[in-house]
C-alpha cells in the first residue's frame, strides 16, 4: 500500500501551517518589492510601466484572498508555451478529485505550491512590458553579497585541491576533497529564501569548517558510496547536476562541477535550473549568468580564478547548462518519463544525477507521507533513469530510506512530533544505483519478457530464507501446539502463545527452537498472537495432517474437513503471496519455497539452487535485422550458491583450448603446448562486471579493451568493472534470471550461457552436496573420425595427397592406415596432435 500525498487541509502540519501563513507572506513581499521599486520602474517605462505594476499588485492581492479562504484551482489564461499543460493537469485533478477539492487547502500540496509560482509568472506574462521580470532577483543578489565571506572561502579550498601530488597521495585527496565538496553542496541548500518566507539570513562562517560540526545531523549518509563510484568510473560520461538555490549554494555547485571536471572524474558536466524565476530563491538562467560574470570580475583572484576556469568550460562544452520546463511543472518526478520522455532520455545518458534541494526531493519522493525508513527505492516509484543522489535539508514533512538506527535516535528524541523534519538541521545524502546491467541499454532489457528482474543473489537467499524460518514459527509451531498431546492450550487467562511456546519447548530441551522463536523477533510473536484463536479452530497444514475423525455432532466430517481445509489453504496462500515481493517467469520462488516441510527438527543449510545453460557455440556473426541459427543449450548444469565461479568457468568446454601448431605428431605432445596453456586468459562476463581468471601466471586481463570501449560509448552501455574471479561465489552474483551472459577465451572464442530457476536448497539438494556442480544435460556433439566415423579423433590432417578434404579429423588408427606403410611415412600431408575434450 503506497503513502498518501501530503495536503494542506490537515491542521497542525507543515503543509496547512504553509499554506496558511507562509504563502501569504510570500505574497505581501512581492507586493512590497513592487510598491518599492515603481518609481523606478515608471521612470524607465513610463505610465505603461505603472499600469503593469498595478495590475501585477492586483492579481497579487486577489490570489492572496483565495488562498487564504481556500478557493477552487482556477484555470491559466496566459499564452506561454506551457499553458496547456498546467490546465491539462487541472482537468485531470477534478475529474479523479471532484472540482470541490481541488482548492489550495484540499488538493495536494506538491502540486499546489508549484501552480502558486507558476500563477506569478501568468501574473507577469500577462504585462506589456514586465513578462521576463524577476520580482525575487533582489533577494537572491543581497543573499550572494551577504554571503560573500563564505563564498570566497569555499573558493579558496577548491582552488588549494588543484596542487599537484604524488600518485597515492593525490588520489587520496581528491576522494577527501570530492567528500567535502559534496557535503557543502548538501548544507549550502539551508539557504532557502522561500522557507524563510522571503528573508534573508547570511552565514558569515566558512562551510569547510562547519562540515564536520554538522556531520552527525546527516540522517542517511551515502557520500562515501558516491566517491567510490565516481573515482572508479573517472575519465568517462556526464554528471548531471539538477540545482536548487542561487547565492552560496549554486556556487557550491558549480565548485563541485568544477572539481569533477578537473580531475577527470567525468568528461562533461550539466547543470539544470529553472527556466522562470521560481521558489523565491531557485536558480534560474539570469541567475547563472550573473553569478558567473561576477565571478570573473570579482576583486577576488581566488573567485576571478574560478569564474575563468567556468567560462572557458562553457565555451569548450565540458560545461554546460540547460533549462527544461518541465523543472517548473507541479509533476512528480515519477511522471517524467511519460511527460518530458526527452529529458528522462537525457538523464539515461548520465553516469550520476545529482538532485538538489528540497524541492526536487519532494517531487522525487512523491511528496508523501512515507514511513521513515520506506526503501527509497519504493519511493522512487520507479523513477531511476540513472544512478541517483539526492542532497537534501529537511524542509517539508516528507522522507524515505533512513536507517534504523537513525530513525530510532530521532523518535527517541522527538517521538511522534515531525517538528524535526522542517527546521533544516537534518539532511540526508541518499545514493541509489540504478539496477542495471551494462548492456541493459543496448537490448532495453527492462522490456525483455524473457529475462527478470535484476536479483542479488545473496539479498534473495537471505529473504527466503528468513520467510521460511518465519513461517515455521508463525504456523507450525502453532499447529504442533494444538496436537501434541502434551502441549498447553489456549485460554482467556494465558492468550499469549509465545510464553506458552516457550515454556513448551523448554520442557523438551528444545533450547534451539528457542532461540529461533525469540530471533524472528516480535512482528512474528504478535502475529502469532493475533492469529492464534482462528488457526487453532483450522485444519493443520497438510504436513500435519490429523488422521483422526472430527468430532461433530451432525456427523458432516468430509464436509468439515473439505472447509477447514480450503480454509488453512487460503491462508496459507494469502500469507505466502502478501510476502512475495518478486514474481519470476521461471519461478514464484518465495511460494514454491515455503511450501515445503514445516516440521521443527527438519533443517535445510541456507544456500541456494540455480540452474546454468552453457549455449551450443554459434560459429556466425549475428548481424542486426538478420535471422540467424537458434541458440540451443549444450550443457546445463545445477550450481549451489556456495559454487566458485572456477567451478563454472571449467565447464566450459572448447575445442579451441586443445588445439597445436606443433607439428611433431610422431611423439606425445606435452600439454604446454596445447592453446589452453599457452593463451589461458579468459573471462566471465555476468551483470556489469567481468570476471577475470587469474589462475595462470600468463594469464591477462583481456576485458580491459571492451571495457575502454564500452566506457567510451556511455550512452549505449552502462558502467561496468573488473574483477578477480578467485574467491568469488554464485550467491555473491547480481544477474537477470534469462539473460545471456559471455564467457570468452583465446582472445575472441564466446560462448553464451543463462541462469534459471532461483530457489532455495531443500533436503533432497543436501544430500548431494559433493555433486556440485551437478549435469543435468548434454546435448554436446563430440566429433568422430572422418574416415571411420566411429573412433575419437586423434589427429588434424592437413593437404593430404591421400585424402579427399583438405582439412580432416581422423582417429590415430585411420591415420597410421592411411599415411604408413611399414611404419614409415608416404606420402604428402601435415599433421598436429589433436585432443577432443570430451
Amino acid at each position: 500500500m503506497t503513502a498518501a500525498p501530503l495536503r494542506g487541509n490537515i491542521e497542525g502540519t507543515f503543509a496547512y501551517l504553509t499554506v496558511r501563513d507562509r504563502w501569504p507572506k510570500i505574497m505581501a513581499k512581492i507586493v512590497d518589492h513592487l510598491t518599492r521599486v515603481r518609481e523606478s520602474i515608471i521612470e524607465r517605462l513610463g505610465e505603461e510601466g505603472k499600469e503593469d505594476v498595478g495590475r501585477v499588485i492586483e492579481h497579487l492581492s486577489e490570489i492572496r484572498y483565495r488562498m487564504m479562504t481556500d478557493k477552487p484551482l482556477t484555470d491559466f489564461e496566459d499564452s506561454l508555451t506551457d499553458v496547456s499543460v498546467w490546465n491539462d493537469c487541472l482537468k485531470k485533478l477534478r475529474d479523479r478529485d471532484g472540482a470541490d477539492n481541488v482548492t489550495w487547502f484540499k488538493a495536494e500540496w506538491l502540486f499546489v505550491e508549484c501552480y502558486l509560482y507558476r500563477k506569478v509568472a501568468e501574473f507577469f506574462s500577462l504585462t506589456k512590458h514586465l513578462k521576463d521580470y524577476d520580482c525575487f532577483a533582489a533577494q537572491k543578489k543581497d543573499s550572494f553579497v551577504d554571503c560573500l565571506s563564505p563564498i570566497a572561502k569555499i573558493v579558496k579550498y577548491l582552488n588549494d585541491t588543484t596542487g599537484s601530488h604524488d600518485k597515492a597521495e593525490d588520489e587520496e585527496k581528491v576522494r577527501a576533497s570530492l567528500h567535502e565538496l559534496i557535503e557543502v553542496c548538501l548544507w549550502g541548500n539551508v539557504c532557502d529564501l522561500s522557507l524563510s518566507g522571503g528573508d534573508n539570513h547570511s552565514a558569515n562562517e566558512s562551510p569547510i569548517e562547519l562540515i564536520s560540526l554538522v556531520r552527525r545531523k546527516i540522517l542517511a549518509n551515502d557520500i562515501d558510496k558516491v566517491v567510490e563510484y565516481l573515482v572508479n568510473s573517472r575519465g568517462s560520461g556526464e554528471v548531471h547536476i539538477v540545482v536548487d538555490n542561487a547565492s552560496i549554494e549554486l556556487v557550491g555547485d558549480l565548485a563541485l562541477g568544477d572539481f569533477i571536471r578537473q580531475r577527470n572524474l567525468a568528461k562533461k558536466i550539466v547543470f539544470h535550473g529553472k527556466a522562470r524565476p521560481w521558489f523565491v530563491s531557485d536558480a534560474t538562467k539570469n541567475d547563472f549568468t550573473w553569478t558567473i560574470d561576477v565571478l570573473v570580475k570579482s576583486e577576488d583572484d581566488e573567485l576571478r580564478q574560478l569564474g575563468n576556469r567556468l567560462t572557458n568550460a562553457l565555451e569548450l562544452k565540458t560545461m554546460e547548462i540547460r533549462f527544461h520546463p518541465f523543472w517548473t511543472y507541479g509533476f512528480p518526478y515519477e511522471s517524467m518519463a511519460s511527460v518530458s520522455p526527452d529529458l528522462y532520455a537525457e538523464l539515461q545518458t548520465s553516469k550520476l544525477t545529482i538532485l538538489k534541494g528540497d524541492l526536487n526531493y519532494r517531487k522525487l519522493v512523491g511528496d508523501k507521507d512515507w514511513k521513515y525508513d520506506e526503501p527509497l527505492l519504493k519511493a522512487l516509484n520507479g523513477f531511476l533513469p540513472s544512478p541517483l543522489l539526492a542532497l537534501r535539508t529537511l524542509k517539508a514533512e516528507t522522507v524515505a530510506g533512513l536507517p534504523e538506527d537513525s530513525v530510532k535516535c530521532i523518535e527517541k528524541k522527538y517521538g511522534p512530533s515531525k517538528n524535526w523534519m522542517v527546521t533544516g538541521e537534518y539532511a540526508v545524502a541518499q545514493f541509489i544505483a540504478a539496477e542495471r546491467m551494462a548492456m541493459d541499454v543496448h537490448f532495453d532489457a527492462d522490456n525483455l519478457k524473457f529475462c527478470s528482474p535484476v536479483i542479488n543473489i545473496q539479498e534473495f537467499l537471505d529473504e527466503a530464507f528468513e520467510s521460511q524460518r518465519t513461517m515455521e514459527v508463525n504456523l507450525g509451531l502453532v499447529q504442533l501446539q494444538k496436537f501434541d498431546p502434551d502441549a498447553p492450550g489456549p485460554s482467556e487467562e494465558s492468550p499469549n502463545v509465545r510464553a506458552q511456546f516457550i515454556e513448551f519447548l523448554k520442557e523438551r530441551n528444545r533450547e534451539a527452537d528457542v532461540d529461533e522463536a525469540v530471533r524472528v523477533g516480535e512482528q512474528v510473536i504478535e502475529r502469532i498472537d493475533r492469529g492464534t484463536e482462528q488457526m487453532f479452530n483450522s485444519t493443520p497444514l497438510t504436513e500435519y495432517a490429523f488422521t483422526g475423525y472430527i468430532h461433530d455432532s451432525e456427523l458432516q466430517t468430509h464436509k468439515k474437513q473439505a472447509e477447514r481445509r480450503k480454509y488453512i489453504d487460503d491462508l496459507k496462500k494469502q500469507y505466502l503471496h502478501s510476502h512475495c515481493r518478486r514474481r519470476l517467469k521461471y519461478a514464484f520462488y518465495l511460494p514454491s519455497e515455503l511450501e515445503r516441510e514445516y516440521c521443527l527438527g527438519k533443517r535445510t543449510i541456507k544456500d541456494v539452487v540455480i540452474t546454468c545453460h552453457i549455449m551450443q557455440p554459434c560459429n556466425k556473426w549475428h548481424v542486426k535485422g538478420e535471422r540467424g541459427r537458434p541458440i540451443k543449450p549444450e550443457f546445463k548444469f545445477i550450481l549451489r550458491g556456495e559454487t566458485t565461479l572456477h567451478e563454472l568457468r571449467d565447464k566450459f568446454v572448447c575445442s579451441a583450448d586443445f588445439c597445436t601448431m606443433v607439428p611433431d605428431y610422431e611423439d606425445a605432445t606435452d600439454s604446454s603446448v596445447y592453446h589452453v596453456e599457452q593463451y589461458p586468459s579468459n573471462f566471465l562476463f555476468i551483470h556489469d562486471t567481468f570476471y577475470v581468471d587469474t589462475r595462470k601466471t600468463n594469464a591477462q586481463d583481456i576485458s580491459k579493451e571492451i571495457r575502454e570501449f564500452m566506457a567510451r560509448n556511455h550512452g549505449e552501455f552502462g558502467p561496468t568493472k573488473m574483477v578477480d574471479m578467485e574467491g568469488v561465489l554464485i550467491r555473491d552474483l547480481t544477474l537477470r534470471l534469462g539473460f545471456p551472459y559471455n564467457y570468452t577465451h583465446q582472445g575472441l572464442c564466446e560462448h553464451l550461457f543463462q541462469f534459471t530457476d532461483l530457489r532455495l536448497m531443500n533436503a533432497q539438494d543436501e544430500e548431494r552436496l559433493v555433486d556440485f556442480p551437478i549435469k543435468v544435460f548434454d546435448q554436446s556433439k563430440v566429433p568422430k573420425c572422418a574416415a571411420c566415423k566411429m573412433n575419437s579423433p586423434a589427429f588434424v590432417v592437413q593437404n593430404s595427397d591421400r585424402l579427399s578434404e583438405t582439412l580432416m579429423l581422423m582417429c590415430n588408427v585411420c591415420f597410421r592406415t592411411f599415411h604408413y606403410e611399414n611404419d614409415k611415412r608416404v606420402g604428402s600431408f601435415n599433421a598436429y596432435h589433436y585432443f577432443c575434450p570430451q
